[in-house]
């Protein structure tokens, strides 16, 4: 991919050779020809963004990671959309992947204001992507973590893009949020803001592993394939425990969404596609994916694509399955997908 090897400049950002960015990002579990820029957020946060483009483009998708990973690991849907004539961008939550100042910023957003800093990155690569590819469709995709930032972001600006793909997603009725804010506001007491809690963790993670019969590793429940878990336990920049701060700014967000002035509200002609396993711990075996979906058919039915896949886990873009979910994308893109 030509474009990744060249010198890219912008008024505001960083420029970087391939050559700065193996010396900078090496060792870190990432492809360095996949890694384009940095993007500078209004604070100078440093945004690492992944760019995969493909010649004769019918459009941009982009990918917001779950938590505890990063946009490295989408290179293989990013291949299939290629194919399928979709460039793919993807960046590095704050706290996440390469867009850490410090080891000591893993698994925290900000001290302040983190959910609107992390929202506003999306704003920030979201004029890259109008800049670079003018006038085309885009299309704004989260995973798990990445879909409670996209739902976020689109209550405010859906005008802005043209669909709205959620993986592996999860919503709960808004008394579970009042709940565990109870809880992380006592750890956060506890702990400070930069802390890490073994009982959100318990409440959480550790959680998920146990409801996995006859797993082998505590992270059997992200995929069936055990290649696939076996290479996220490997990736120095997966697995990680976030903060605190981290976690009282996730629940604020949901919260948002979860009202009926949040997820029904998203705009009604955007074409949204839900898809989610029913195996999958983090939304109670597809509860979570159920419960959105009566609120979604009762206030805005329209442009409404929502899959199942029977015995699914959390990623699913990496489960046994993938190549069947990555057409699927592919094919939703290409059918439901026009610049609005």
């Amino acid at each position: 991919m030509q474009q990744e090897q060249q010198n890219i400049h912008l008024e505001s950002d960083q420029t970087l050779t391939n050559e700065a960015l193996c010396r900078t990002f090496s060792g870190k579990g990432v492809a360095m020809t996949d890694l384009a820029f940095q993007l500078h957020a209004d604070d100078g946060h440093a945004i690492a963004v992944y760019h995969w483009p493909t010649p004769s483009a019918r459009g941009v998708v982009h990918i917001l990671h779950g938590m505890a990973e990063h946009g490295g690991r989408y290179a293989r849907l990013a291949d299939a959309l290629n194919n399928a004539g979709w460039s793919v961008v993807a960046h590095d939550h704050r706290g996440h992947g390469l867009s850490v100042h410090d080891e000591q910023d893993r698994g925290h957003y900000d001290d302040e204001d983190g959910w609107q800093k992390v929202s506003g990155d999306v704003s920030a690569v979201q004029g890259w992507i109008s800049t670079q590819y003018p006038g085309m469709p885009r299309v704004l995709m989260g995973h798990s973590m990445g879909t409670f930032i996209a739902m976020s972001w689109a209550l405010e600006h859906a005008a802005e893009i043209d669909g709205l793909i959620l993986s592996s997603t999860d919503l709960k009725p808004r008394w579970f949020y009042r709940f565990m804010r109870m809880i992380l506001a006592v750890e956060k007491w506890r702990l400070g803001a930069r802390g890490k809690s073994a009982l959100v963790q318990s409440l959480t993670f550790s959680s998920f592993a146990k409801k996995m019969p006859d797993r082998d590793t505590d992270f059997d429940w992200l995929s069936r394939d055990a290649e696939e878990v076996k290479k996220y336990i490997a990736d120095p920049l997966c697995g990680h425990e976030c903060t605190m701060q981290l976690w009282c700014d996730l629940i604020d967000g949901l919260s948002a969404v979860s009202h009926n002035t949040g997820l029904a509200t998203i705009d009604a002609q955007l074409p949204l596609y839900i898809f989610y396993g029913d195996n999958d711990p983090m939304s109670d075996f597809g509860k979570g994916p159920e419960y959105m979906e009566k609120i979604l058919r009762k206030h805005r039915p329209e442009k409404l694509t929502i899959k199942k896949y029977v015995g699914g886990r959390h990623e699913l873009l990496n489960d046994v399955n993938r190549d069947e979910i990555s057409q699927s994308i592919s094919d939703w893109l290409n059918q439901h997908i026009t610049r609005r």
